[in-house]
């Protein structure tokens, strides 16, 4: 697997080139996969595919305080991107694996790798829900996939040094909640991991076996419009 460590400059470039690498997965390119890793330096809304504004989002308040709001590619739920919020993707031909045939066996096997990764510095973690990573039963990794016909792109979250108040300024609670978080409110929810930035990348790091260099060709005029604040 190779390693793309990069974050870009928008919100839509940095939700854009997931999808750009899922495409080129699914063409052949990158046979062995791509593990990527990147962080918004600034604050932003982004929907899962089928989630809408209405149900989600305090958008009075986002537009007010200047917060875009985004749609991706993957499904899963709303959540708030921005500083202290690392977030990975794998991008991975199907046939890799026997496990990423199914969406439910491709989100346990992932996320296992995910949980080798964080063990020497994120320790019992548990999965929880449809595709949560939790300590002691409270999230700190949400995640999503998208699946086209020979790769699949599953991306997530890990709050280390989040500002976790902003979440129940900018998103309503999810109307559709899995069963473990018992109604708790966002500030109850969710939290920090312990680990740092360099501690999280170095995690990641370790199991990759080469690095590819930004390459800005990946994105096309047209795949990053997609991807533009839809308010």
């Amino acid at each position: 697997m190779i390693l793309f460590n990069h974050s870009y400059n928008t919100p839509s470039e940095n939700l854009a080139i997931d999808e750009a690498f899922l495409k080129l997965v699914d063409k052949g390119k990158y046979h062995e996969g791509i593990c990527r890793i990147w962080e918004s330096m600034t604050h932003f809304v982004v929907l899962g595919l089928s989630k809408k504004i209405e149900d989600d989002v305090h958008l009075d308040t986002c537009k007010k305080d200047g917060i875009p709001i985004l749609k991706r590619c993957s499904g899963g739920g709303t959540v708030l991107q921005g500083p202290g919020c690392l977030n990975y993707g794998f991008v991975l031909p199907i046939n890799q694996h026997r496990d990423l045939a199914g969406i439910g066996t491709t989100t346990s096997y992932i996320l296992s790798k995910v949980q080798e990764r964080l063990e020497p510095v994120v320790s019992k973690t548990e999965q929880k829900g449809i595709s949560d990573l939790v300590i002691d039963n409270i999230k700190f990794s949400g995640n999503a996939q998208r699946r086209l016909k020979n790769a699949i792109l599953f991306h997530g979250t890990i709050l280390y040094d989040f500002d976790l108040d902003l979440v129940s300024k900018y998103l309503k609670e999810p109307p559709i909640q899995p069963d473990y978080r018992k109604k708790r409110h966002h500030h109850q929810f969710i939290r920090n991991v312990s680990a740092s930035k360099s501690e999280l990348i170095e995690a990641f790091v370790r199991k990759t076996a080469d690095s590819i260099q930004m390459h800005q060709g990946l994105l096309s005029c047209e795949l990053i419009d997609k991807y533009q604040p839809i308010t």
